[in-house]
C-alpha cells in the first residue's frame, strides 16, 4: 500500500499546484473585481457630488434673483457666473438665459468635482413687479393718480390698466378700465431716472406751435433725438412722418421750462410705423405741469414725466393713444386713453428696474 502512494506522490503534487493556480486566479479576479467595484463606487460618488454642487449653484443663484437685494436680478440674464466659485471641494458655473415669450428664465448650472461634470437646471418664474405690472405695462402709471370732478367717470374710457404707487384706485374708475385684473395700488412701482443722450439731432429751445404744422421726418433704424426747453402745441399739429423713432427730451432750467402743453385742438400725429417718446424734466424752482387740454388727438405717444404733474382735461372727444407715466396724474372730464404696449420696446430707459421680479422656481429634468 505504501508503495502505491509513493508511486502517486508526483500526481498529488501536480493536483495541489493546479488547485493553487486556480485559487490564485480566482483570488486575482476577485481582487480585480473588488478594485473595479471600488473605482466604480468612487466614480459614482464623485458624479453625485458634482451633481449636488450643480444643484447648489443653481439654487443659490435662483434664491439671489428672487430676493434681488440690489434690484439688479434682470441684469444677470444672458450672463454666466465665474467658473472658480468653490463649494464642497468642487466648483460650479451658472448660465442665466431668457425663455422666449415669457418673463421666466432658465438657470443651467454645471458642477465640477475631481474632473467630473454634472448639470442641473432650474426654471425661475418671473412676473411683473408688485403683481399689477411694472410702470411700462399700464395706460396710466403714477405715484399719485387722481380722478377729479368726475366721480361717476362719465365718458371716461381707459383701454388697458391703471396703477398708482400711493393711493387706491376707486371702484368707479376700475369699472371703466378694460384690464381690471392688473389695475390698482402698487407700492412697489419703480420709476427709473431719465438719462439724457450725449448728442441731439436738433434743439427746439422754447418752441410754441400755434395755428401751424411742424413736420419731423424719421428713418427706420436711425432714432432721432430732439432737445427742447419747453413745447406748446395750440391749435397746431406736430406731425412725425416716416417709419422711425423720435425721442424728445424736454429739459427745464433752474427757473423756467421743462413742460409740455397740448391745448385746444392740438394734435400729435404720427405715421403708422412711427413711435414718439417725450421725456420731461421739470424746472427746479418753477415746476409747471404737463397738460393735455381740449379735444385733440395724440397717437402712438409715450409720455415719461416721473417728476412732473400731468393733467388731462379733455372737454371734447380727445383721444390719447400710448401711455402716460407721471408723478401725479390728474384726470378730468371726458378722457379716452388707449394703451399701446408696442411702444415699450424702444423706450430709452432702464426697464429692468421696473419690469420683472422672480417669485419661485421648478427643477427641470
Amino acid at each position: 500500500m505504501s508503495r502505491y502512494f509513493k508511486n502517486r506522490e508526483g500526481g498529488v503534487l501536480v493536483i495541489v499546484l493546479i488547485v493553487m493556480m486556480i485559487l490564485s486566479i480566482l483570488g486575482g479576479t476577485a481582487l480585480s473585481y473588488a478594485v473595479s467595484e471600488n473605482r466604480f463606487s468612487v466614480h459614482q460618488e464623485n458624479m453625485q457630488k458634482a451633481y449636488y454642487i450643480a444643484r447648489a449653484g443653481a439654487q443659490s443663484v435662483a434664491e439671489y434673483m428672487m430676493k434681488d437685494p440690489d434690484n439688479k436680478a434682470s441684469e444677470l440674464i444672458g450672463k454666466t457666473s465665474s467658473p472658480n466659485t468653490q463649494i464642497g471641494g468642487g466648483s460650479f458655473t451658472v448660465k442665466v438665459e431668457e425663455i422666449t415669450a415669457s418673463k421666466d428664465v432658465l438657470l443651467t448650472s454645471v458642477g465640477t468635482y475631481r474632473g467630473i461634470e454634472q448639470t442641473a437646471k432650474i426654471r425661475l418664474k418671473g412676473t411683473s413687479k408688485g403683481g399689477v405690472g411694472g410702470i411700462f405695462d399700464h395706460a396710466i402709471a403714477a405715484v399719485n393718480l387722481i380722478f377729479a370732478n368726475n366721480k361717476n367717470a362719465n365718458n371716461t374710457v381707459i383701454e388697458g390698466s391703471v396703477a398708482s404707487k400711493n393711493n387706491d384706485i376707486p371702484d368707479y374708475i376700475i369699472d371703466k378700465v378694460t384690464d381690471k385684473e392688473n389695475s390698482g395700488k402698487d407700492p412697489n412701482l419703480v420709476f427709473p431716472p431719465i438719462v439724457l443722450p450725449s448728442d441731439y439731432d436738433d434743439d427746439w429751445g422754447d418752441l410754441k406751435l400755434k395755428n401751424t404744422t411742424l413736420t419731423v421726418s424719421t428713418t427706420d433704424g436711425s432714432p432721432k433725438y430732439i432737445r427742447a426747453d419747453s413745447l406748446t402745441i395750440k391749435n397746431a399739429t406736430l406731425s412725425v412722418t416716416g417709419d422711425g423713432v423720435l425721442h424728445v427730451y424736454i429739459v427745464g432750467g433752474i427757473n423756467s421750462g421743462g413742460f409740455l402743453t397740448v391745448d385746444t385742438n392740438g394734435q400729435i400725429s404720427v405715421s403708422p410705423n412711427v413711435k414718439i417718446y417725450f421725456y420731461v424734466i421739470p424746472s427746479e424752482n418753477n415746476k409747471k405741469p404737463v397738460t393735455f387740454v381740449g379735444n385733440g388727438h395724440i397717437s402712438r405717444m409715450f409720455l415719461y414725466a416721473p417728476n412732473s404733474k400731468v393733467e388731462v382735461n379733455n372737454s371734447g372727444a380727445a383721444i390719447i393713444e400710448g401711455a402716460i407715466i407721471g408723478d401725479t396724474v390728474e384726470i378730468h372730464n371726458k378722457t379716452s386713453i388707449k394703451y399701446d404696449g408696442s411702444l415699450v420696446s424702444d423706450i430709452e430707459l432702464d426697464t429692468s428696474v421696473a419690469g420683472v421680479t422672480f417669485v419661485g422656481y421648478t427643477w427641470v429634468d
